[in-house]
């Protein structure tokens, strides 16, 4: 009896084990927790480096260029303006052709490198990063870094789970949001990586509530690092051999 109690005793601490191995790995279904575990995730991120592609979506997919992009981004400096630097490829809409630009900033000064016209501006006024502000901010992802980042997400008005995708390589939790009254019109499809919670896509949209006219982008990061190690040199503004400085703002 005592052995055959022994035995029970076994299997059940067993079968316990196994519950805990299997919770462990177990996926989330609640996008609510979903999003609040990818607002912890993301504030204390203070420096990242990835590859992101860009587009418009619905109406804007017509309006806006297609880009891809190498983004890093430093650690705040007290003080300075920020260290970042995006290499871009850019197809605008109608052509082919496939535009290189690199804008950064270095701590003291925004540049930018426009391989289409080999002119290079520098200044240190953002102002002088041009039309191209436009294309950059579309590659950033905002919510890294932020103090609050998926705040108005976790008080949407509706937060559904999508289920399990990949993007890249990465297994993703998709959730869909729409947006409370502070900004009618918009609602937005996430995937938060399974592993970190840090978000990897971003499809925006927002109806004109006057037309009814649909428009948004699409942010897509892949090989995202988290506070890799990085140097001041890898941001500094230097001139290309056959390039011209030139004093004045990018278009």
């Amino acid at each position: 009896m005592r052995r055959a109690i022994g035995v029970l005793v076994s299997v059940a601490i067993g079968a316990t084990a196994l519950a805990q191995d299997a919770s462990k790995g177990a996926k989330l279904t609640d996008p609510v927790e979903i999003l609040k575990k990818a607002d912890e995730a993301s504030k204390p991120v203070k420096s990242y480096r990835y590859t992101a592609s860009a587009e418009g979506l619905h109406a804007e997919a017509e309006r806006l260029p297609k880009v891809t992009a190498k983004v890093t981004v430093g650690p705040t400096q007290e003080g300075k303006q920020p260290l970042a630097r995006t290499e871009a490829k850019i197809t605008r809409p109608g052509s082919s052709d496939v535009e290189e630009v690199t804008v950064g900033s270095d701590g003291e000064n925004y540049y930018v490198i426009d391989g289409k016209s080999k002119k290079a501006y520098v200044d240190l006024d953002p102002g002088v990063v041009g039309g191209f502000r436009r294309v950059v901010g579309g590659l950033r992802m905002g919510e890294y870094g932020h103090a609050t980042p998926f705040s108005d997400e976790i008080n949407g008005k509706v937060k559904e789970f999508k289920g399990i995708e990949k993007v890249g390589d990465e297994e993703c939790y998709h959730v869909y949001v729409e947006y409370s009254g502070d900004f009618p019109g918009f609602v937005a499809d996430w995937w938060f990586s399974t592993k970190d919670f840090l978000p990897r896509r971003s499809d925006r949209t927002r109806t004109n509530p006057q037309t009814g006219e649909k428009g948004g982008g699409k942010l897509v990061i892949t090989g995202l690092e988290v506070n890799p190690k990085v140097d001041a040199k890898d941001f500094k503004f230097t001139v290309p051999e056959g390039y011209t400085k030139v004093d004045d703002f990018a278009p």
